[in-house]
C-alpha cells in the first residue's frame, strides 16, 4: 500500500521486510541442514535398528582388526570402541541440542530487534489525515 498525500515513506520498508524474511529463512534452512548432517550420528546405541548396529559393528571391527591375535587385546579394544563410539554419539547429540537451542534464541533476538525496529519506525513516523465532506457527513483518513 502506497502512501498518499505526502505521508512519510522512505519507500525501502518493503525491502527492509523483505530483506528480514530472506534472513530468517537462511536460518532456519542452517538449522534444517546441520540437524540432517548430525542426525545419524547422534542416535544412540539402543536407539539404532539392527541393520545400523551392523554398520557400526563393522567399523568396530575393522579398528579392532589388528589386535586379532590377542583375545584379551581384542576384547578390550571392543569394550573401549563401544564405549567411544557410545560418548561421541551423546556428546554429539549434546553439541546439536545445544546449536538447536542457540539458533531457535538467534531467531528470536532477531525477531525481537525486527519488532522493536518497526514500532521504532511507527513511533517517528507522522500521521495525516484529511477530512472530505459530502453533504450532511464527513469522512475522515488517516494513514
Amino acid at each position: 500500500m502506497r502512501p498518499e498525500h505526502g505521508a512519510s515513506d522512505d519507500g525501502c520498508s518493503h525491502y527492509r521486510n523483505k530483506n528480514v524474511k530472506n534472513r530468517l529463512s537462511i536460518a532456519a534452512a542452517s538449522v534444517a541442514i546441520a540437524f540432517v548432517l548430525s542426525g545419524c550420528e547422534t542416535t544412540q546405541i539402543n536407539e539404532m535398528s539392527y541393520a545400523q548396529l551392523q554398520v557400526v559393528a563393522g567399523k568396530i571391527v575393522k579398528i579392532c582388526q589388528p589386535y586379532s591375535k590377542n583375545k584379551a587385546t581384542l576384547k578390550a579394544c571392543y569394550r573401549q570402541e563401544v564405549d567411544r563410539e557410545m560418548a561421541m554419539r551423546e556428546n554429539n547429540r549434546r553439541r546439536a541440542r545445544a546449536f538447536a537451542a542457540a539458533a531457535a534464541q538467534g531467531m528470536q533476538n532477531m525477531s525481537d530487534n525486527y519488532a522493536q525496529q518497526a514500532q521504532a519506525y511507527a513511533a517517528q513516523r507522522p500521521v495525516n489525515c484529511q477530512t472530505y465532506y459530502s453533504g450532511n457527513y464527513a469522512n475522515t483518513n488517516c494513514y
